[in-house]
């Protein structure tokens, strides 16, 4: 796992969606962090989409706030929109 710090940037309301194939769908809120540490990964912007849950995104609004989590490192090498649920350990400072 990799730890990275960062700054919580802007929050995007209904900023994506998946179609099913029974019919259903998902909505997903998303936010952007600038990313501090480590230092390979500097600057990097990360878009985080976040499930629609009650509760569940609302540590995210907090814009300007330093963030840090834990992620699989594969995760950060080709993308920069991952889901929520790849971080692990997310602490708001």
């Amino acid at each position: 796992m990799t730890k990275i710090e960062g700054t919580i940037g802007e929050y995007i309301v209904n900023a994506s969606h998946d179609n099913f194939e029974n019919g259903s769908f998902a909505i997903y809120d998303a936010v952007t962090i600038v990313i501090a540490k480590p230092y390979e990964q500097k600057d990097k912007e990360l878009t985080i989409l976040l499930a629609k849950e009650e509760g569940n995104y609302s540590i995210w609004k907090q814009k300007g706030k330093i963030v840090s989590f834990e992620i699989n490192p594969i995760f950060l090498e080709k993308r920069s929109t991952i889901f929520e649920g790849a971080l692990d350990d997310i602490q708001i400072k």
